[in-house]
């Protein structure tokens, strides 16, 4: 579908939307059938994640960045790539799975074979609804998005989409601009599910999608029944289908009608594709069979609009038909009546595709013949018997000039290739002929013809390094810039439906001229399954195989083949041919060849790939005089995800008979310097610290060694090998390794309490510690291992996170309690100083990010009883006039006991003035316990003569009475009776 840009007259964005289904998943019956319903997608916090399973179904989900986490919601190490593709790569690593950074395989592929491994997690096999844009004509293409938990319901089984094009609409006032996409599902049930039509569609230019109802929602059966595509009852299956809009702004779906009548049916819908009505059906015949359908323009009979539909009108998938159909249309009604119909291709006719192009025709692609066609035609070709169809190749013949008389064909070799056509042609610069080698493109360059004739000829001349099978089906001549090959009507020539085979580029693998007879020699393997043993890769039965043993697991260093020749030859090759059928299990795809004269000793003679197919492989290499070969698999086919495999139907060898090589004394000076060494490095005092392992097995090198260099027929091969085995140990003697660093760390790492820690970061320090525990306890543990288990457990220590605790209450007392410190000064310094430390130490706690429950709550408490403790600082002024008004009283004048209490309340009064820190229920505790101290004195009994002595004095004036009025005076101002106030403090945490 391409959007049209803003002003609705430029192309603008190719939407392209496709159904992805993962490996060995097809949406039809069989093994690999859709078992499933459901979109594949989980809810974790109200967003959509893809699910994904290992082989024990446990649940794993795929989220941002590629991260993976398991069902207990923790991140795993397993990591999905994330898209890096361009115009070149494409996005096949989509999907790769990567576990601590090493790759394991791609989720949706379950095949285990070179860079296609099964990874050990998966998606549920089910449809997926992928959509993808292209802003450069299809050059290249963006990353496909899913949008399936969008659109999926999780009763449905498959959801996907059929052939054919989306539509943008264009008339429609309510939905302007709105994309929209034909697609079909199916329910759980028998064989594939019920099926129903229906659309995709979005407002917000592709961000966002929906799905409409189906026509087969609230569809009326034949019993007058109203049902539904999720519980259909007495009504037909609607699949594939093609949705165009009218100059109304309406919609009409037209359906394949499966099981229904054998008519296409066709459904309308007036707001946008929400919703449809009861589809109807039209005359065009319905064979089971996808069809496609156009909007042409308005131009029909009173101004009706017209579509162009293109479907087998056959009995079967045959004779491919063009209609003109003429829409009428009512509030209420609609109809569609086929006014022109052409049957232009005989017998086979498939799926098929129209579309409009930029000189006013129609394009359709379509399949026939087991290919794919593309032809352009006008709407007169379909109401006359005018051939406005693009001509077509029907013959392509070549030969090969050769530069001399060589039996292969070679680089520099030319190929003529004549190609001839249905309807005279001319041709317009250099067009260009398309072929293939081995799969990938090539072009042979135009020479002659194309004068309004039939007949053109290409040349294509070897290049070095092609090799292969010059196959092709539908040859193309290529029409572009550089030029074309085009009719009278202007229409470029379209490919035919021949396969035609050139010949084979290079040695051709299948050719036995040079084979050694299978009958000089015999075959043993590492592997074989009982029944399938090595000997019948020479029987000349391609229907016997040679197989390594079922159900074997993974790992391949069993798997190879041996050939042991009765004399010396010069081998210079290896013809392997796969299994012709019975699956693709163990088709080799990587190779290495070893050669050996004594079966014992090896040299590696060639390594490779091969293509995975059936054909007859070659590895080629220099002669080398040999009596044993060995073929190894490095890679191979297999569908079994859990088991790696090797096979073979044939394998020969190609080369001549040659003497055998003379025999010469091996030279065992480097293996005797060798030995010396290594009894000198076991006295060495750094041998100590070797691990046990190496010097077991260097033991076991040296004491083969010491074999071979006393058998005086030993071979320079056996002597090189124990040479090579036992320098190779001598290298370990560096694999040495120190614990004391870890084990000091493991001891104060098991004494920490894990619980105060959150479990992520407590789980990852326990793996450490436990990975750290088996490292002590290897004790061939390397320096490498040692130290990165140190590393690791001492990472995950750093990284203990304690568990955050509830601060609300302590962060509220903090702030209730800011009033004091803006009036400390208010308060004794004691109660200050202890008051400001509490609530200093609150705050340094609030800012803690790693504060204990237990640390919060002594916080808390500190500050509390800080708050409850601050005094005020009291006035003293009365105190001290009070003072100063007793210090006056003669208390020689009182009795000796009620001086004695004044004396002593005077000397308190006076501790209290002087105590900076004391309170103001001491202040007037001080003051009331002085005034009652001198309300208190009783003056002395005195005699005649004294008391005269004293009313004479009193009258001429007597200092103690003033003074004592005064101090009455003084309590009589308020300092007698006090009211002690309390500030009200409620602090709770």
């Amino acid at each position: 579908m391409i959007a049209e840009g803003e002003n609705g007259k430029n192309p603008g964005r190719v939407w392209m939307l496709v159904d992805m289904m993962p490996e060995s998943t097809n949406g039809s019956q069989g093994t690999y059938s859709i078992k499933e319903t459901g979109t594949g997608y989980v809810k974790v916090d109200g967003k959509d994640y893809l699910a994904l399973y290992d082989k024990d179904n446990n649940q794993y989900t795929l989220r941002e960045n590629g991260e993976v986490f398991d069902k207990e919601n923790r991140k795993t190490d397993y990591v999905v790539k994330q898209f890096e593709g361009n115009d070149k790569q494409g996005y096949h690593e989509k999907g790769d799975l990567y576990q601590s950074g090493k790759y394991v395989g791609n989720i949706y592929l379950r095949s285990a074979s070179k860079n296609n491994d099964s990874a050990p997690l998966h998606p549920k096999q089910t449809c997926y609804l992928w959509l993808s844009y292209s802003d450069d004509d299809g050059m290249t293409w963006s990353e496909p998005v899913d949008i399936t938990p969008q659109v999926k319901e999780d009763w449905m089984r498959f959801c996907g989409v059929g052939p054919g094009f989306g539509v943008q609409l264009q008339y429609d006032e309510k939905h302007p601009g709105r994309l929209i996409f034909p697609i079909y599902y199916t329910i759980a049930g028998s064989g594939i599910g019920f099926q129903s039509s229906a659309c995709v569609y979005s407002d917000d230019g592709g961000k966002t999608w929906h799905r409409g109802e189906s026509p087969n929602d609230g569809r009326i059966n034949k019993d007058g029944q109203e049902t539904s595509s999720q519980n259909p009852v007495g009504i037909s299956e609607l699949t594939e289908s093609q949705i165009i809009e009218l100059s109304s702004g309406n919609l009409l779906q037209f359906m394949r009608n499966t099981r229904g009548n054998g008519k296409v049916v066709v459904s309308r819908s007036t707001d946008g594709g929400a919703t449809w009505s009861d589809p109807i059906d039209t005359t065009a015949p319905e064979v089971y069979c996808q069809l496609s359908v156009l909007y042409y323009d308005k131009n029909g009979t009173g101004g009706k609009d017209r579509v162009i539909m293109s479907n087998p009108g056959g009995t079967g998938r045959n004779n491919g038909t063009l209609r003109i159909g003429e829409v009428t249309e009512t509030k209420d009604s609609f109809s569609v009546d086929w006014v022109e119909e052409k049957m232009f291709c005989p017998n086979n006719y498939a799926y098929s595709c129209l579309t409009k192009m930029k000189d006013g025709n129609m394009g359709l692609l379509y399949e026939h013949q087991n290919t794919i066609k593309f032809t352009a035609f006008n709407l007169e070709y379909i109401k006359d018997e005018v051939n406005l169809l693009s001509p077509t190749i029907t013959s392509v013949t070549y030969k090969v000039e050769k530069t001399d008389d060589h039996a292969y064909t070679l680089p520099g070799d030319k190929y003529v290739i004549t190609v001839k056509t249905d309807q005279n042609v001319t041709v317009q610069g250099t067009p260009k002929f398309r072929f293939m080698l081995n799969g990938k493109g090539r072009y042979a360059n135009y020479v002659s013809g194309g004068n309004d004739d039939k007949e053109l000829v290409f040349e294509y001349t070897v290049q070095k390094g092609d090799e292969g099978t010059i196959q092709f089906k539908g040859p193309k001549i290529i029409c572009d810039e550089t030029g074309t090959v085009k009719n009278a009507n202007d229409l470029c020539v379209s490919s035919g439906d021949m396969d035609v085979k050139m010949g084979y580029i290079g040695v051709d693998p299948s050719d036995a001229a040079r084979d050694i007879a299978t009958d000089q020699m015999s075959a043993a393997a590492g592997s074989a399954q009982s029944g399938q043993e090595a000997s019948n890769v020479l029987d000349g039965k391609a229907d016997t195989l040679w197989h390594t043993k079922w159900s074997a697991g993974h790992g391949r260093e069993k798997h190879w083949i041996q050939f042991e020749l009765k004399d010396f030859y010069l081998i210079d090759g290896i013809r392997y041919q796969p299994r012709p059928s019975g699956g693709t299990n163990g088709i080799i795809t990587e190779y290495k060849v070893e050669v050996s004269n004594d079966g014992v000793h090896f040299e590696e003679a060639a390594t490779g790939t091969w293509d995975a197919n059936a054909a007859w492989k070659l590895a080629s290499f220099e002669p080398v005089c040999a009596k044993y070969v060995r073929l190894t698999s490095l890679d191979a086919l297999s569908v079994e995800a859990d088991n790696d495999y090797a096979s073979a139907a044939e394998i020969r060898l190609t080369g001549i008979k040659t003497e055998a090589p003379p025999v010469v004394e091996a030279d065992k000076k480097a293996l005797e310097a060798a030995i010396e060494y290594a009894k000198d490095a076991k006295t060495k005092p750094e041998y100590e610290y070797v691990v046990p392992i190496v010097k077991q097995k260097l033991d076991e090198a040296l004491e083969a060694a010491e074999t071979v260099f006393a058998n005086e027929a030993a071979t320079q091969g056996e002597v090189d090998k124990a040479e090579a085995d036992l320098k190779k140990m001598l290298e370990y003697l560096s694999f040495t390794g120190d614990a004391k660093l870890l084990r000091e760390l493991v001891d104060i790492a098991k004494e920490i309490n894990t619980d105060i820690y959150t479990e992520q970061s407590a789980n990852a320090f326990k793996e450490a510690l436990e990975e750290a525990e088996a490292v002590l306890a290897n004790e061939n543990a390397l320096q490498d291992e040692l130290d990165a288990a140190h590393k690791k457990l001492q990472e995950a220590m750093d990284g203990l996170k304690v568990i955050p605790v509830d601060k609300s209450q302590l962060r509220k007392l903090v702030d209730d309690s800011r009033k004091y410190v803006e009036k400390l000064s208010e308060y004794t310094a004691q109660s200050g100083q202890i008051f400001m430390g509490a609530f200093e130490a609150a705050e340094n706690i609030l800012e803690k990010q790693d504060a204990t429950k237990e640390e919060v709550d002594q916080a808390c408490a500190n500050l509390r009883n800080a708050v409850f403790g601050l005094r005020l600082i009291p006035s003293k002024e009365k105190l001290e006039e009070l003072i100063q008004s007793a210090e006056q009283i003669d208390v020689k004048l009182y009795t000796e006991e009620s001086a004695e209490n004044f004396m002593s309340a005077l000397a308190k009064a006076k501790e209290v003035f002087a105590d900076e820190d004391a309170t103001k229920a001491e202040v007037e505790d001080a003051e009331q316990a002085l005034a009652k101290a001198i309300d208190e004195l009783k003056l002395k009994e005195v005699g005649k003569e004294d008391k005269e002595k004293n009313a004479g004095a009193v009258k001429t004036g007597d200092s103690s009475t003033p003074i004592l009025f005064a101090v009455i005076a003084v309590l009589s101002a308020g300092t007698i009776f006090f009211v002690r106030k309390k500030e009200e403090k409620k602090f709770t945490c």
